[in-house]
This record gives C-alpha cells, sequence and structure tokens, in this order.
C-alpha cells in the first residue's frame, strides 16, 4: 500500500519493502539533519529500544520547495539484529512540498 500523492508514504514491509521506500523518498527529495539528534535508549527488556528525535530540512526534487520538519526514530534491536524501525515525521510539514498550491 502506498499514497501516490506523498513520494515514500505507505505501508511498506521487509527488506525489500524498506528498500523501496528508501529509494522512493531519496529520488523525490533530498534531507539533512538541522538540529544535534537527541537519543534515548532502554535495555531493560527482551529488546534494546532506541529512540532519537531530531530536525531536519526536506528539499523536493519536483518542486523548488523547502520545509523543515521534526523526525522521530524508533529501533528495536535483538543479538545485534534490527527487530524493527518506526518512523514518525511531521507528514502535514513533508506533505506541502507536493500538493499543488503548496499550502
Amino acid at each position: 500500500m502506498t499514497d501516490p500523492g506523498l513520494p515514500g508514504g505507505g505501508l511498506f514491509a521487509g527488506k525489500d519493502g524498506v528498500r523501496k521506500w528508501a529509494s522512493l523518498c531519496m529520488d523525490s527529495m533530498h534531507m539533512e539533519q538541522v538540529s544535534p539528534e537527541m537519543f534515548h535508549i532502554d535495555v531493560s527488556g527482551e529488546y534494546v529500544l532506541l529512540r532519537s528525535i531530531a530536525d531536519i530540512r526536506v528539499e523536493s526534487r519536483r518542486t523548488p520547495r523547502a520545509v523543515t520538519a521534526s523526525v522521530a526514530s524508533e529501533f528495536r534491536v535483538r543479538g545485534g539484529k534490527i527487530l524493527s524501525l518506526r518512523i514518525f515525521a511531521d507528514t502535514l510539514a513533508i506533505g506541502r512540498l507536493y500538493l499543488d498550491d503548496g499550502e
């Protein structure tokens, strides 16, 4: 399931899904970090939970627009392998890059 209006929007599963998602994002936008990343690590459970948050500047490769948005990531790691990765982004701000009127 993908969202044709927002590159990289939708649900992607498995290694192939992650590759496809990364490719869609990199083909449609340029991102650079503009604030220091903050981390929180929890090792109290059956896996290590790593959370990070940072502000990024996102420039569209389709339009002359750019925005700054907050992005948080959550990694679940066990035995040196990533079990899951969840990314939480300000999709409204990023989506504005691709709206017809930019509003």
